[in-house]
């Protein structure tokens, strides 16, 4: 493999004021769209049950509840207070994802798929496709945590490793691979990446947010759509970081098909020695009054 990846600069220059702001990256890179004081932390466990026709959500911390047209109540998520009305306590898909034409679905840390496969993302025989959910083969050990599904490529992370897998004409996969399909899942691991914690995918693009608040991007970049700030290179193989404003890092990536939105927040100011210092004096200071 490759031991860095291209960093490339797509700040627009512009600063926050406030302590969430709300970014949107177009062709020549992010611009701010809304700043707030404060966002809910999105929960990595609250998994939704698609809405389709005659589908309405009701949603809670953890678990949500979808009456459908014909009248039965389905139930998914978190259930160890039996909040799915199973007569169980066993906690059913914990992450869900929906691709162009597949699905993926994360049950007890097992990664199951099903759908079209005509590009490998299914993890199976290329042209087989799946009408049944079936456990993804070829990652690693360890739990599935978060999936993200394009039009016809699959991301996961298992046991703290991303993976990558399916089509990969615009270099999605981030294997350094472009033009050849993988069935296989891929560990994507460049030496310049950190901690990878959330994962999401455009239609053939795919963004990974770093534990350390940086976020990579690769794939399809015609529209400016990784948020590189250019479109001079239609496509990237592998994984480039994305550079956040000035005294700022990402916090939370939201990804349409050919566009992104990303929230940030403000990179904590280290605190001097001697305001240190004078915290401990005056703490001493107190104690011998006493």
């Amino acid at each position: 493999m490759n031991t860095a990846s291209k960093k490339r600069n797509g700040s627009t220059g512009k600063k926050a004021i406030m302590v969430l702001a709300i970014l949107a990256v177009g062709a020549v890179g992010w611009t701010f769209v809304q700043a707030a004081e404060e966002a809910a932390p999105a929960d990595a466990k609250n998994a939704q049950p698609a809405a389709g026709p005659g589908v309405c959500p009701v949603c809670g911390a953890a678990t949500s509840t979808s009456a459908a047209q014909d009248g039965v109540l389905y139930a998914s998520g978190w259930n160890n207070y039996g909040q799915l009305g199973d007569g169980t306590i066993t906690s059913r898909a914990t992450s869900v994802a929906a691709g162009g034409y597949h699905n993926l679905a994360v049950r007890d840390g097992v990664l199951y798929a099903w759908g079209n496969n005509g590009n490998g993302q299914l993890s199976t025989a290329v042209g087989t496709d799946n009408t049944m959910p079936m456990a993804v083969q070829g990652l690693g050990t360890g739990l599935v945590t978060a999936v993200a599904a394009g039009e016809n490529h699959s991301l996961a992370i298992q046991g703290g490793v991303l993976y990558a897998w399916g089509s990969n004409g615009y270099g999605q996969v981030g294997n350094d691979a472009k033009g050849t399909d993988s069935a296989t899942p891929v560990a994507i691991l460049w030496d310049d990446m950190p901690e990878i914690v959330a994962i999401a995918a455009g239609s053939n693009s795919s963004y990974a947010l770093g534990k350390d608040g940086s976020l990579w991007a690769w794939g399809k970049n015609d529209l400016g759509q990784l948020g590189l700030g250019d479109t001079a290179e239609s496509y990237y193989a592998t994984p480039q970081q994305v550079a956040a404003p000035d005294g700022y890092v990402f916090s939370t990536i939201f990804v349409g098909n050919e566009h992104v939105l990303a929230t940030l927040k403000p990179i904590p100011e280290p605190m001097s020695l001697s305001l240190l210092a004078a915290g401990v004096v005056g703490l001493l200071s107190r104690r011998r009054r006493k």
